[in-house]
């Protein structure tokens, strides 16, 4: 899934539907972020046409959006999405079809609003402070091994790395299988 596919998502803590308006696409074919800019940090030397690498620096994401409203719109209701999207500093975004991917964004550019009337659609841009989302701290409970070597089963369908190594003192290696029973 990717996160335009979403019609619905929060920001600021405060639902789009709160706020008249939807998440849409006018055309068929949907552009978004796939991976954040990257800048080359690189030297040349003399009489050497082969560039040194030193390393790269990977740009904050940008997330266009199309916003249209749902129903009529009128000052009240501009003035409302005005003051949720104009904030002074990021606050967390994410859509509601990926609601662990999280991003901490700020409306950046110019925003527009194009409409017929009192219908209408906001196009507007989301500068994120990395190049990267991130999710919230997920505590588990807590296991007792009491006998080594152990084997862990994981059932879930985020991706885990399986890694052994040495838990609270125990010399003996862990285990972790996915999918199993």
């Amino acid at each position: 899934m990717t996160i335009l596919n979403s019609i619905y998502f929060t920001y600021n803590g405060i639902d789009c539907r709160d706020m008249g308006v939807i998440n849409v696409t006018f055309t068929g074919m949907v552009s978004e972020p796939f991976l954040s800019t990257v800048n080359i940090n690189e030297s040349f030397t003399r009489n050497n046409s082969m560039p040194y690498f030193h390393n790269i620096k990977r740009q904050p994401l940008v997330i266009d959006l199309t916003l249209a409203f749902r129903d009529d719109f009128d000052s009240e209701i501009l003035r409302k999405v005005r003051k949720w999207l104009g904030q002074k500093r990021m606050k967390e975004l994410y859509f509601h079809n990926q609601p662990y991917k999280k991003y901490n964004a700020i409306c950046q550019g110019l925003s527009t609003l194009m409409h017929v009337g009192n219908m209408g659609y906001i196009s507007i841009s989301f500068l994120t402070d990395s190049p990267y989302a991130h999710s919230d701290y997920i505590e588990t409970r807590v296991y007792e091994i009491t006998a080594v070597p152990t084997l862990i089963f994981a059932r879930n369908s985020l991706a885990v790395h399986p890694e052994t190594g040495s838990v609270m003192g125990i010399d003996e290696p862990i285990f972790i299988s996915l999918g199993g029973t």
